[in-house]
């Protein structure tokens, strides 16, 4: 059992974490900095749902946003009671992202050595000060996801299910994580199997994205749709090279910080395993390479892609991002609930109108809370894959 954090490395986490947070807010003048980038089309966005409590379907349908309206409508009611929604709302973000960081240190109940490393390793994430700073929609979905994620580990599957359907209405990708779980609960077989209810109730949060297509009348509303001229809303239009770089994001957040913090490689596939990964990894970025944006501008695609670029030649680049990708994929080559967690990120975002690396925020933060959540000496190389199995008594 991973023993108890002592109280010392409980105060220096405390700590280390408020000085951030102070001397954060302080760079950023209180959070009452002028709008920047993706705000100066959110707020006005958020200022739609700021008249009434609850929004219009001409509202609803009708926003310049391809998110789903959730925060939006959060900012707006903020904007609403205090008059003050812009800088609010950027608070909002910051207790989000602590809350979530108190989530992944408390995974259990009570902070221990992994869970404070897991904390770690989600506050070293390059976006997540960021998205906590800035109005933006991540920190929203990452709270949801997680908090579907932890009562999904609790066996608290209602629950679960409606932290998910508010995490959907977050942003439209988060359908990844109730799909993921109720995917994992089905492929159970043996001592593992689920009752039904890990995959019913996972499978009908997933389902309320159907309720934001009827609504739009598509994937987002359609004059933001129009205005973006988002090509994947094309059933048959997808970007493979985009989902090869959410893999490559997923090496580079959570792989390789995992190995630095606990000093420690997973333990590897056999090689009758590895082999043939490697090999169809390498035959899909030969097929489709991310070598950037094909419908936008600028061609990177976030903080990864820019240091990448300062390598001598394409080439070079892209056998980073392959190298990348494979330790992610070795990483959770097992069908655990981790593992089609990667899986349904990846292959949803070969359906994104671009490729980001903030999209992988979510679930890197999920990533870490299954990590808090098992046990120091119980399948430690594979987080998630003993999910919802040690909740007993709980």
């Amino acid at each position: 059992m991973d023993p108890g954090a002592s109280r010392r490395a409980r105060i220096a986490f405390a700590a280390g974490v408020a000085v951030a947070c102070l001397g954060i807010v302080w760079y950023w003048k209180w959070l009452a900095f002028p709008l920047d980038r993706d705000e100066t089309h959110f707020w006005p966005t958020a200022l739609l749902f700021a008249d009434r409590l609850v929004p219009t379907l001409e509202t609803l349908r009708g926003y310049g946003d391809l998110n789903t309206p959730l925060p939006f409508w959060l900012w707006g009611q903020l904007e609403r009671a205090t008059g003050h929604g812009l800088v609010a709302g950027r608070w909002l973000n910051l207790a989000m992202s602590l809350g979530l960081v108190a989530m992944v240190v408390h995974a259990r109940g009570k902070a221990s050595t992994t869970s404070l490393l897991a904390g770690v390793g989600m506050l070293a994430s390059p976006y997540f000060i960021g998205l906590s700073t800035h109005l933006y929609t991540d920190m929203t979905a990452a709270l949801f996801v997680c908090a579907g994620v932890l009562l999904h580990l609790q066996r608290r599957f209602a629950w679960s299910a409606c932290a998910f359907v508010l995490a959907i209405a977050t942003r439209q990708y988060m359908v990844a994580f109730p799909a993921a779980l109720a995917l994992d609960s089905l492929a159970r077989r043996g001592p593992e199997r689920l009752p039904r209810s890990a995959w019913i109730w996972p499978g009908i949060a997933a389902l309320s994205l159907g309720g934001w297509f009827l609504l739009f009348g598509g994937f987002a509303p359609p004059g933001a749709l129009a205005r973006q001229q988002v090509s994947t809303v094309s059933l048959l239009r997808v970007h493979p090279s985009y989902g090869l770089y959410a893999l490559a994001c997923i090496g580079a957040y959570y792989c390789v910080p995992e190995a630095l913090l606990f000093r420690r490689l997973p333990r590897l596939p056999v090689l009758r395993v590895a082999v043939p990964i490697a090999l169809g990894l390498g035959v899909l970025f030969l097929l489709a390479p991310p070598t950037g944006n094909v419908e936008y501008r600028p061609e990177t695609m976030g903080f990864l892609d820019v240091a990448a670029r300062r390598l001598p030649g394409t080439a070079v680049r892209m056998v980073l991002y392959f190298a990348l990708a494979l330790a992610a994929a070795l990483r959770f080559h097992r069908a655990g609930a981790a593992g089609f967690l990667v899986a349904t990120h990846c292959v949803l975002l070969a359906k994104a109108h671009l490729a980001w690396d903030k999209y992988a925020v979510p679930t890197v933060c999920a990533l870490w809370l299954m990590r808090a959540w098992q046990e120091a000496d119980a399948n430690r190389d594979h987080p998630g894959s003993t999910l919802a199995t040690t909740t007993s008594g709980q």
